[in-house]
């Protein structure tokens, strides 16, 4: 009976080291498995190898800093700090170093172990390069945007309707204080322009704007109350959709 006892206990290690090592081998992500010391490499996944351009034994038995993986030394200094502070790290965003000497994003999580009685690391970083140059593409955009608004004489916007009721101005960019005489957030908080135009020219907004059916168009020309007394002739382009 202790034979066989031995022997299921076997075979369930065996079944459970099949099964993480079938993880390790098909993960999406970068596992590696390395010495806390010095960043040396006791196991890498396939995912790594391929990120990297790494073939495996170009990577078992040497260290992160001899194969320049942390495009940013610092980071290493961060995580390894935190796994011996609070013996794990997540979610630390990192560059790191391809083989050919580009570079991605990684996301790196990382926990604390003992190896054969030596203090290790087991990381899974998630490579976030793509979102890291949508991103950035982002904050790129968004900075054209800023520059055309400051630079142009023109105001650009897009309003809505809700369930028959007035329409709201849902953003808008451009020199509105130079246009309107007034600021953005002012002419978001009232909703809409039209308490700008003079009395005499709202049925001219009214028909031009408000009143605009799906797919029509108008150009007309309205005068705005421009700060105190000043009246100012705004041409005004409009399409509904």
């Amino acid at each position: 009976r202790l034979l066989d006892r031995l022997s299921a206990k076997d075979a369930a290690l065996r079944r459970s080291e099949e099964r993480f090592r079938a993880a390790f081998q098909s993960s999406q992500d970068f596992i590696n498995i390395t010495r806390m010391s010095d960043g040396c490499y006791y196991e890498t996944n396939p995912a790594f190898l391929d990120a990297t351009g790494y073939a495996r034994e170009e990577v078992i038995g040497h260290t992160s800093v001899e194969l320049g993986i942390w495009a940013d030394p610092e980071d290493r200094v961060r995580l390894v700090a935190a796994l011996e502070r609070e013996g794990k790290c997540q979610n630390l965003e990192a560059r790191y170093r391809r083989k050919d000497g580009s570079c991605g994003w990684g996301l790196v999580s990382a926990t604390r172990v003992q190896i054969d009685g030596l203090p290790s690391v087991v990381s899974v970083t998630r490579d976030i390069t793509e979102r890291k140059r949508a991103d950035e593409m982002l904050r790129e955009n968004e900075l054209r945007f800023r520059t055309i608004s400051e630079l142009t004489s023109d105001l650009i916007y897009s309003c809505e309707q809700d369930a028959g009721g007035p329409y709201r101005i849902d953003w808008m960019i451009g020199n509105s204080e130079q246009v309107l005489g007034c600021p953005v957030a002012t002419i978001m908080q009232m909703g809409c322009w039209k308490p700008l135009v003079i009395p005499a020219d709202v049925p001219v907004f009214s028909a031009a704007i408000s009143e605009l059916l799906p797919g029509q168009s108008s150009r007309v020309t309205l005068r705005l109350q421009f700060r105190d007394s000043e009246v100012r002739h705004f041409e005004s382009v409009a399409r509904a959709e």
